[in-house]
C-alpha cells in the first residue's frame, strides 16, 4: 500500500492542529501572569494613595454635574 505525500501532510495536519489548540489554550488562561515567583504580593491588601483618591472624587464631581445638566435638560421639556 502506497502512501502520498498529500496524505501524511493531511495526517500530520490533523495530529498537530488539536496540539496547538491545546497550547493556545493554555496561553490564553495562563498567559497574563507574568509576576512568576511573586505571589506573596497579592496577598498585601494594596492602599489607595492620596492621588488615586483625589481622582475618585473629582470622577464623582464630573458625574454629579452631568447629572445635574441632565436633570436640568429633561425638566425644560
Amino acid at each position: 500500500m502506497e502512501v502520498c505525500s498529500t496524505d501524511w501532510g493531511f495526517i500530520l495536519l490533523l495530529l498537530i492542529c488539536p496540539l496547538m489548540m491545546l497550547f493556545m489554550m493554555k496561553g490564553l488562561i495562563h498567559g497574563g501572569h507574568h509576576n512568576h515567583g511573586k505571589h506573596n504580593d497579592a496577598t498585601e491588601p494594596l492602599q489607595p494613595s492620596d492621588e488615586v483618591d483625589r481622582l475618585d472624587s473629582y470622577k464623582v464631581k464630573q458625574l454629579q454635574k452631568g447629572v445635574e445638566l441632565l436633570k436640568s435638560q429633561n425638566e425644560s421639556f
